[in-house]
């Protein structure tokens, strides 16, 4: 059940903020919603990740049961209190706080230290979203472990986990696509072939442009979210998705790593208020999802020179960046909350993508020079 609470509105205080794992936002700066608190109320208890909306003071005004259980206390004793001094570092926090009240930030996504009630300190993305609350400006956060980033994945058991779709790509400081997941028909309708090699602002509508290019007309140069970009389907329609961009770790030639979270199914579109209003939460969900897989498959950045990628979706490339990370099955199956029998199907896929055998063969190919590698899926030897 969530509860409501009705304190006044006050002035600036804390929330999360800007740090090296921290997304800057862009984009249309309109409401991501724009309800009453009965309605949102109800929206948020429909879902079964932990959200929580507050206002400029700092104090939570609604919550669900799930946010609760995170903080570890009854949710009585979150709504209508101080929840943003829970969240580590406190100047960052506030320096947030403060954009969102005041219109700069639309949004903020970062990694922080949640203090449970108990005092357990616990690594957590934090989402927020900028939105409108029985008249006045409010914000949406989804505050969700790094730990348990897989359950806002997508699960037939469960509907509330059926998110929408997600492609991970990587392109070069040109926005030239180089490799991207086989799950981009699902996002918006292209096949890999049609992407690789061409650059990704051919898709993007001349409205979005300025949001998704550098000055010097690449990709962003620091990581970034933006919510709304228009892109054009292989129909010549214009889609709305949400892109995430960073910078691959260790490079110096202005390669990327980009996600990109498809719109919304048609089942979505509903007169309901209460069901739009819970759609758009779990939206949030697949995004901040979409930004804990960035950072998982990060570790394929080396490995952009095998075609066999493409052919993976993108749950393929995260189970294959934990491996990379010396990962075991079982504590794979952990990770992204699916069962060691799923994971071994996934890798028996990508073992034939591959064309090898074992775990053991594909370590050794993907973590060989090119040219060896090369070698290596020929039968011959390296010269």
């Amino acid at each position: 059940m969530v509860e409501v609470g009705h304190a006044p509105q006050g002035g600036g205080s804390p929330t999360e903020g800007s740090s090296p794992s921290s997304y800057e936002r862009r984009g249309p700066t309109w409401p991501f919603a724009s309800a009453g608190s009965d309605e949102l109320g109800s929206a948020l208890g429909r879902c079964a990740f932990p959200l929580f909306v507050w206002t400029g003071d700092g104090v939570a005004r609604l919550a669900n049961e799930a946010a609760a259980a995170l903080l570890g206390e009854p949710l009585t004793a979150v709504v209508g209190h101080p929840m943003l001094d829970r969240f580590s570092p406190r100047d960052e926090v506030a320096r947030v706080a403060e954009a969102l009240f005041t219109g700069s930030l639309v949004g903020s996504q970062a990694k922080r230290i949640l203090t449970r009630t108990d005092g357990e300190e616990v690594e957590v993305w934090v989402w927020t979203r900028v939105v409108e609350l029985d008249g006045h400006l409010a914000a949406v956060s989804l505050v969700m472990p790094t730990s348990e980033l897989a359950s806002l994945g997508r699960d037939p058991a469960t509907p509330w986990r059926d998110l929408v779709a997600v492609a991970i790509g990587i392109a070069d400081c040109h926005w030239v696509m180089r490799a991207i997941t086989h799950d981009v028909g699902h996002v918006f309708g292209y096949d890999v072939e049609q992407l690789l090699g061409r650059s990704f602002l051919d898709l993007v509508h001349p409205d979005s442009l300025g949001y998704v290019s550098s000055d010097e007309g690449g990709p962003p140069t620091s990581p970034i979210t933006i919510p709304a970009v228009m892109m054009k389907d292989p129909s010549g329609s214009w889609v709305t998705v949400c892109l995430l961009v960073a910078p691959l770790p260790a490079q110096s030639d202005g390669a990327v790593i980009f996600a990109v979270v498809g719109p919304p199914p048609p089942s979505w579109s509903t007169a309901e208020r209460v069901t739009e209003l819970e759609m758009r939460l779990r939206r949030i969900g697949a995004e901040i999802r979409a930004a804990g897989v960035l950072e998982n498959v990060s570790i394929l950045r080396s490995q952009v020179d095998h075609p066999e990628l493409t052919e993976l979706t993108t749950r393929q490339w995260e189970i294959l960046s934990l491996l990379l990370e010396g990962m075991r099955v079982p504590s794979i199956a952990a990770r992204l909350y699916v069962s060691s029998s799923t994971v071994r199907n996934h890798l028996a896929t990508i073992f034939r993508r591959f064309g090898v055998h074992s775990q053991a063969e594909l370590l050794e190919l993907l973590r060989s020079p090119p040219d060896e590698a090369d070698a290596q899926s020929t039968g011959l030897e390296p010269t």
